[in-house]
């Protein structure tokens, strides 16, 4: 390695090492030279690629800024050195100095809102973690900050009947039935007057939760009209396949910590069979037909074979899947169009995904059976398109 043929070293040659090394053979040293690498930042200082924790300019940058600020994401992602194989984020850490923005203001916001937010910055599927109620049915403030309430009204009949998933600032992912308007004729449930986002108790308009130290409370939800949506062009009333639709908001959603967006997974996302789902909505519970407080349940993935028996002649494609328990626990906690999420590890930590969508179960007993969830990985490619 001509880089260290000539003493004495260079002080950027030690910094290069000592980020560089990755263990011994024998006595020799080992370097991992295709990642650890020295970088210029966007305003053309020298640096080194390095993970993001490791570098201090970075974490002292990050106590002081707005993280949802759409010019911060933006000069953030112009630091980032890492490439798409590499399991960790690493950016171009400057050798001396704090970070200085250096970009363009100019449309910078209207980009960002058109943009899917990046799982390995923590742009999303975060939530507030604070009086998290593990393995309880109620959620607490803030839990799942990406659940959108679709309000529906036919003669001053109020009726919530789905929900969605809020994916960026301006854009809900919903189940198409949510939308079609032969459905919501059928189901008399009026007009989809609004989206509401930062939603916890339907029967507050400020959500609070006492607890031994006092008050706490949420912010207002954010309430939206629907400027737009658009169905899955090959979507089947019938047989429901290809149940999934974007709805465009008539404004951009102010990020918080009761208005966050999920992640979408990759088009190859590989699911292990294994791995515990989580549902969340205002359904139907045990003894009432709808919950007023948001809830929410874990579930398995139920062999299609299994599924199929209940199906009569549906059989789902693979653009379906089939989830549940059984014992009473199914979508009846959940909504249409809810998301059906997993917690999968990042650049960043951890963050919740959407893999599936409430599409229908069978039978009237809510739970006694599997249900079936639009799987989310094979329409990243539509929803990207359609993203205006």
């Amino acid at each position: 390695m001509n880089l260290i043929k000539s003493k004495p070293y260079a002080p950027e040659t030690i910094e290069f090492l000592r980020y560089s090394h990755c263990g011994f053979d024998g006595n020799d040293p080992k370097v991992w030279c295709t990642l650890f690498l020295f970088c210029k930042t966007p305003d053309s200082r020298k640096g080194i690629c390095k993970n993001i924790r490791q570098c201090e300019a970075f974490i002292e940058y990050m106590r002081n800024v707005d993280t949802y600020d759409p010019v911060v994401k933006k000069y953030l992602r112009e630091f980032r050195c890492s490439t798409d194989f590499d399991p960790e984020v690493r950016i171009c850490c400057p050798d001396e100095g704090k970070l200085r923005p250096h970009v363009s203001t100019n449309d910078v916001h209207e980009r960002f809102s058109n943009f899917f937010p990046d799982p390995n910055l923590g742009e999303c599927g975060q939530q507030n973690s604070d009086n998290k109620i593990v393995g309880g049915t109620e959620t607490y403030l803030g839990e799942f900050p990406w659940l959108a309430l679709l309000k529906y009204v036919k003669r001053n009949k109020i009726q919530y009947a789905c929900s969605g998933s809020l994916i960026n600032e301006q854009y809900v992912l919903t189940a198409a039935h949510c939308v079609d308007p032969d459905i919501i004729r059928r189901k008399d449930l009026g007009k989809l007057q609004s989206v509401i986002l930062g939603e916890y108790d339907i029967r507050n308009e400020t959500d609070c939760i006492y607890q031994r130290y006092g008050e706490d409370c949420a912010d207002p939800p954010q309430v939206f009209s629907a400027k737009d949506y658009v169905i899955h062009p090959n979507y089947n009333s019938s047989t429901m396949i290809n149940d999934i639709a974007i709805i465009r908001l008539d404004r951009k959603a102010i990020f918080s910590d009761y208005v966050r967006p999920i992640c979408l997974p990759p088009s190859n996302f590989n699911m292990q069979g294994n791995e515990t789902f989580t549902i969340s909505g205002w359904g139907r519970t045990e003894t009432e037909k709808r919950s007023s407080i948001k809830r929410k349940a874990s579930l398995k993935y139920v062999e299609q074979a299994r599924c199929d028996k209940y199906n009569g002649r549906r059989r789902l494609s693979n653009r379906q899947i089939c989830v549940g328990v059984g014992n009473g626990v199914d979508s009846c906690y959940g909504d249409s169009g809810g998301p059906l999420m997993l917690d999968r590890r990042t650049g960043s930590g951890f963050a919740t995904f959407i893999v599936g969508m409430v599409s229908y179960g069978y039978g009237q007993l809510c739970g006694s059976f599997p249900g079936v969830y639009t799987y989310v990985p094979p329409y990243i490619d539509w929803i990207d398109k359609e993203i205006k």
